[in-house]
């Protein structure tokens, strides 16, 4: 809930907040389907959309911040 909250929030807060570089790194290579992962880092923000997206947050136009329960599934399924 805390993740999802502050998702919400403080998007912009750097995402070594939360996340340690290495799952940050492994975070993006599997939502970029690449080897080797950007070089921008991401925000809180984006961090927490590509968690949600392994528990299958589409991050459509019209779809909210995502919230407690796709971010559990997320954990429960993928991580």
């Amino acid at each position: 809930m805390h993740l999802a909250i502050l998702g919400r929030e403080t998007p912009e807060l750097p995402r070594s907040v939360l996340f340690a570089e290495a799952d940050l790194m492994a975070l993006a290579c599997c939502h970029q389907h690449a080897p080797n992962p950007p070089e921008t880092p991401a925000t809180l923000g984006a961090a927490i959309h590509r968690v949600a997206w392994l528990g299958g947050f589409l991050g459509r136009q019209g779809d909210c911040h995502p919230g407690a329960a796709v971010l559990w599934a997320a954990g429960r399924n993928k991580l």
